[in-house]
């Protein structure tokens, strides 16, 4: 099992695009994706709509993801795709600084389904990439790969944004994490292009 998990890392390193696909989703995972253990402050003390607005928000966010599983499957080829999911990851980044400074609650619930629409699309797009990528005999070894970087990084990334708000508070964490994350995903396009 090691050798095949190590020839699998070897293969994705040495696959530029590969390996900057892997690199943002771990970025979109620790930076981006931990945005949801903030929500209910954000909803409460930041928002001042308690347990109903937070299922609202939650709600519209579910509903941008919906509409982006939908968009995606539509698509007849992949050519193209690595467009959209860089411009869904800036964008995602981009919902989640705006999502962060907004004060008013419809605001935060239109860029709710933002965020889940470019969140959704970027990890699905990944997805697709990566099989359409990957020669039959490495297609397992990415696809579990892409599966530690969806699950495995996101407890890292509570850690950091329940650090940061404990710190300074929820909307800074949220507002830093999404800067960070659209910073990387820009700088790893730049370098792996």
């Amino acid at each position: 099992m090691l050798t095949h998990l190590a020839e699998g890392l070897a293969y994705a390193w040495r696959d530029r695009p590969i390996r900057a696909i892997l690199l943002g989703m771990v970025v979109l995972n620790i930076f981006g994706a931990s945005y949801m253990v903030l929500m209910p402050v954000m909803a409460d003390a930041v928002l001042g709509q308690g347990a109903r607005g937070l299922g609202f928000i939650m709600a519209t966010t579910g509903l941008g993801s919906v509409v982006a599983a939908l968009v995606l499957a539509l698509r007849r080829e992949g050519k193209g795709l690595d467009r959209w999911r860089i411009a869904s990851g800036v964008g995602f980044s981009l919902a989640l600084v705006l999502f962060a400074w907004s004060r008013r609650y419809w605001l935060s619930l239109l860029l709710a389904s933002v965020i889940g629409f470019c969140l959704i699309f970027s990890f699905a797009a990944a997805n697709t990439e990566l099989q359409l990528r990957s020669p039959d005999a490495m297609r397992g070894r990415i696809m579990s790969l892409y599966a530690i970087t969806l699950v495995g990084m996101a407890p890292f990334g509570s850690l950091l944004a329940g650090g940061v708000a404990g710190l300074f508070n929820a909307p800074l964490a949220i507002g830093l994490t999404g800067a960070l994350c659209g910073i990387a995903i820009i700088v790893l396009t730049i370098t792996h292009a």
